[in-house]
């Protein structure tokens, strides 16, 4: 497995990515993610299985909403989160976030923390994530679809 950016020769891939309904209540699809944070400093990760299949996705953008918490701080915050619907249960979403860390202090020296907004209801993510590191910062964001809770990850 391997954590990398996105590039073009993935697009096909992520445009037969599969999510569920469920699983569109708390994110968005790959494709949509990409467009809709263009020039936001936004770094579209894919993780790949051994068999170079894109299994998991997520964005890293740089210039967020959630500035006005870190000011102070080079943060980058990892959004629309998701593992292909084909692919879940297999622990890639926990490979992921173990492999985040030491990505991005090879390819993103001078970020600090890593931070997210997950919505309350989802308790699978938020085991996920503190599983991968991420802390709650005990900061909380009312959201479109509820309440968000704030978490971080020191690298």
């Amino acid at each position: 497995m391997k954590l990398i950016e996105y590039t073009t020769s993935y697009y096909k891939q992520l445009e037969d990515y599969q999510l569920s309904e469920a699983q569109l209540h708390f994110t968005g699809r790959p494709l949509e993610n990409i467009y809709k944070q263009q020039g936001k400093r936004n770094h579209p990760m894919l993780l790949l299985n051994d068999c170079d299949e894109v299994v998991t996705y997520f964005g890293l953008q740089q210039d967020h909403e959630f500035r006005e918490y870190y000011p102070n701080q080079q943060t980058c915050l990892m959004r629309s989160y998701s593992t292909d619907l084909r692919h879940l249960r297999k622990g890639y979403g926990k490979a992921s976030l173990t492999l985040l860390p030491d990505f991005m202090r090879q390819n993103y020296p001078e970020i600090e923390t890593v931070i997210l907004a997950v919505n309350e209801k989802n308790q699978a993510a938020q085991k996920l994530y503190k599983y991968g590191g991420f802390v709650d910062s005990g900061r909380r964001v009312l959201g479109e679809k509820g309440t968000l809770i704030i978490m971080e990850l020191t690298l």
